[in-house]
């Protein structure tokens, strides 16, 4: 029984840690794109522009990708108690799809061997 004691606890400590990777994500987006913006205006002549639009863009798709984090999380907090519906949270943009997987695939090894150790049985 002293395991059950430990496991929420434990729970909510690699949850942080899926925050953490969030907000990192959100950085990531704006330096990805901002950067991918600062090469096109290398190639294009045309310094400031693309690099402070892509920054912007990325700040977006940033904001998406935690919005509908929070806004999936909430639904499944709600449809634990009930019988369930069928929604899947509709479509995402496009660029938020991009920073979700970089994020995802940057923040694994850190993540994910964290929360194997932590808490699972």
């Amino acid at each position: 029984m002293a395991g059950d004691n430990r496991d929420p606890a434990a729970r909510g400590f690699g949850q942080g840690y899926e925050y953490v990777a969030t907000g990192f994500t959100f950085a990531f987006a704006i330096l990805l794109f901002g950067a991918g913006g600062w090469a096109l205006d290398g190639w294009l002549h045309t310094r400031p522009l693309f690099a402070i639009a892509g920054a912007f863009l990325g700040g977006f798709a940033g904001f998406m990708n935690i919005y509908y984090r929070v806004k999936r999380e909430t639904e499944a907090g709600k449809g634990e108690g009930g019988g369930g519906g069928g929604g899947g949270g509709g479509m995402k943009p496009y660029a938020s799809l991009i920073v979700l997987g970089v994020g995802r695939w940057c923040w694994r090894p850190w993540s994910g061997g964290a929360r194997r150790g932590s808490g699972r049985r």
